[in-house]
């Protein structure tokens, strides 16, 4: 039987930096092909940072309101919305932002925190030479003991403007290895995966394929969670 001791803060560490990763890589790539496609357009990588006033103004859904309000404005200028962003917090446990925007070059992102996108504190609104490298860099800053200082039910990171599939190859690319080897001897491939959790395993929704998963998890004596294979 094999068994160890889960670390919930580690492991979302480790699904954040690899969903941070595949989607500023393919955000850019989409964002690079379709100024391709429209001959002489461009887009200019923005690299945001949202900040607050005091380090406890935190509350949840601010990120969610900022998210929507800048989704309005690039659907009024009837653009595609791209944008990937990470949260990071400080020894203190003050929680900041860190985001980068694809915006057609015809365009100017206003500053959020004067045009009200963002009334909780300072924005700085900047060129990312490399949008890709910027996101990386915060992403990999936050380890185990930050994950363990964010405020509860805060989120470390989004992303906005992935096509349907390359949602679904991130949700594949994320799966465990497990997991992937199992559909992939069903289904001799995973090209075509579009996994969804269920009670007791996962289904890929492309298929109506369920796999159910060899793992149960414990709690000792002492309230330590642990991960069970029968």
């Amino acid at each position: 039987m094999n068994r160890w001791r889960l670390n919930a803060p580690l492991r979302r560490v480790k699904r954040m930096r690899k969903t941070v990763d595949y989607s500023a890589n393919y955000l850019n790539f989409e964002a690079d092909m379709e100024a391709c496609d429209m001959r002489r357009r461009y887009y200019r990588k923005v690299f945001l940072t949202l900040t607050y006033r005091n380090g406890d103004d935190w509350r949840p859904g601010h990120m969610g309101d900022f998210t929507r309000a800048v989704r309005k404005w690039f659907e009024r200028a009837g653009e595609t919305f791209r944008m990937v962003w990470v949260g990071e917090t400080q020894t203190r446990g003050a929680i900041h932002y860190h985001a980068v925007l694809f915006v057609p070059s015809h365009l100017r992102l206003p500053c959020p925190d004067r045009c009200g996108w963002w009334p909780h504190g300072h924005s700085k609104v900047e060129t990312a030479r490399n949008p890709v490298g910027y996101l990386t860099k915060y992403a990999s800053k936050t380890g185990e003991n930050e994950a363990r200082r964010l405020p509860r039910g805060a989120r470390m990171h989004g992303s906005c403007g992935l096509s349907a599939q390359r949602r679904r190859w991130r949700r594949s690319s994320l799966a465990a290895q497990w997991l992937r080897a199992e559909f992939s001897a069903a289904l001799g491939g995973l090209a075509a995966l579009d996994l969804v959790k269920v009670l007791g395993g996962y289904v890929d929704r492309a298929s109506g394929l369920l796999v159910r998963s060899p793992w149960r998890v414990e709690l000792d004596g002492g309230g330590v969670a642990w991960a069970v294979q029968a």
